[in-house]
């Protein structure tokens, strides 16, 4: 630390570096203050990521490629009493591994039921299409208007085939049920089919799903 004699008056440079040692103090003390900040944030922000991980995942999830562009909403099929939701649609990528589908569920968590679903390959030679993959959903893992992911084994060669994945609610009424929005596409697109709930007016809101490392279009 610097230190003058009163016999005398400081000179501009005694001056100078008091100045500047006074400012090197600060300048630690600050960097100290800021560090302290950041190291509690990051350990803050890590703790709160561990806890909501789940939660983001479902907000956010994978990046995906849209089926289709879409322009507004049209209705919300909900599914209970059995309603089934089929919505075709042509892969432009091999190696499909899921897909996510925009879920809506009025703001409450829904109960569980038992939502199935299966993606169905469509033939181009006329023969009966067949189920490739299938397994069930977990109505209370959606959240109102984000994306719900449905994963599978990766479909080899989907770029060449027409699929349909189709989504059933339980055959009862669960009460808070879960909900598929359709929405109107920004240009022509196949409409979703729904059983037992009326036609249907506008297609599922599906983003395509590739292996993580991919490029994507």
């Amino acid at each position: 630390m610097a230190t003058f004699r009163h016999d005398r008056p400081p000179t501009d440079d005694r001056l100078t570096a008091c100045r500047a040692a006074g400012a090197v103090r600060r300048v630690a003390a600050w960097t100290l203050v800021v560090a302290t900040i950041l190291a509690a944030g990051g350990a803050a922000f890590a703790l709160v990521e561990r806890a909501a991980r789940d939660e983001l995942d479902a907000i956010f999830g994978r990046p995906g490629v849209p089926m289709a562009d879409v322009v507004g909403l049209a209705e919300v099929v909900r599914l209970a009493d059995g309603v089934r939701v089929e919505q075709s649609f042509r892969p432009e990528r091999d190696g499909l591994d899921g897909v996510q589908v925009r879920t809506a569920t009025w703001k409450v968590v829904p109960a569980a039921a038992d939502c199935r679903w299966r993606l169905v390959a469509d033939a181009d030679d006329g023969s009966a299409a067949r189920v490739i993959r299938s397994g069930t959903l977990d109505p209370r893992r959606a959240r109102d208007w984000t994306f719900l992911e449905i994963p599978f084994a990766a479909v080899a060669d989907s770029s060449r085939r027409r699929l349909s994945l189709v989504i059933e609610g339980p055959a009862d009424d669960p009460g808070a049920a879960l909900g598929i929005p359709l929405f109107t596409p920004a240009i022509p697109h196949p409409p979703a089919v729904v059983t037992g709930s009326g036609p249907a007016a506008g297609c599922l809101h599906l983003m395509l799903l590739y292996p993580e490392g991919e490029p994507r279009r």
